[in-house]
């Protein structure tokens, strides 16, 4: 996918490198080479004081959520629209939504920050905690999570998740995909979704996949 492959009008959700700052823009319109214009108000106020700042863009497009890196490099109001212009800076990575289990399967998640260095290098041992609460579903894919608190801001682009499942335990890097309001009957205030990376260890997928898929027959079988 490329961005004029983005339809006018689409909603994308801006996350601030190493923050928990996310907002809600508007696709406009490509304008040259790999830039391209968003609508929004707010992101307009905050882009321009924050030229150069790379922010991370997610979206949906049928079943996959694509995610990009991109710079503030302008701002511009034009026809009583506040618009930002942005540079993408990495390839539209795509990730299918509909090859996942998604099961309502709680369990403990411990977070920790985890440094670029650390990650290429497969360096995946656990620090001090950034969050340490239950997730409200899991897949092979990522998992969710909810919380009254922010996530404490943090300088690192990734993090370590830490849980177990029955007797399988996980420590798999992970991002921040998105954060939203969690749903009033949860009674917290704070949605987190991370997306996991398997790049360095392909294997880890298949396998949470099939403990996921047993853990699911367990608790039909009333095991669980």
């Amino acid at each position: 996918m490329t961005i004029t492959s983005i339809k006018d009008g689409t909603v994308l959700q801006a996350v601030k490198e190493g923050t928990d700052t996310v907002h809600r823009v508007t696709f406009s319109a490509p304008y040259k080479d790999d830039s391209f214009f968003v609508k929004s108000r707010e992101f307009y106020t905050v882009a321009e004081k924050e030229i150069g700042t790379q922010y991370r863009l997610s979206f949906y497009s049928g079943d996959s959520l694509c995610t990009f890196l991109c710079v503030i490099q302008r701002v511009f109001i034009k026809s009583g629209s506040f618009l930002t212009l942005l540079e993408q800076v990495s390839d539209i990575e795509e990730t299918s939504q509909r090859k996942y289990l998604r099961e309502d399967i709680a369990a403990k998640i411990t977070l920790h920050n985890l440094s670029e260095d650390d990650y290429k290098n497969s360096r995946f041992s656990t620090g001090p905690a950034v969050f340490s609460g239950m997730s409200i579903n899991i897949s092979a894919g990522g998992l969710c999570i909810v919380s009254n608190e922010k996530l404490r801001p943090s300088e690192e682009p990734y993090y370590l998740a830490e849980f177990s499942l029955g007797k399988d335990t996980f420590l798999l890097p992970s991002i921040l995909a998105r954060r939203t309001d969690a749903p009033h009957f949860m009674g917290y205030r704070y949605s987190y979704s991370f997306e996991f990376l398997f790049d360095l260890l392909p294997a880890e997928q298949n396998r949470l996949l099939g403990v996921l898929i047993n853990t699911k027959a367990a608790a039909f079988l009333g095991k669980r």
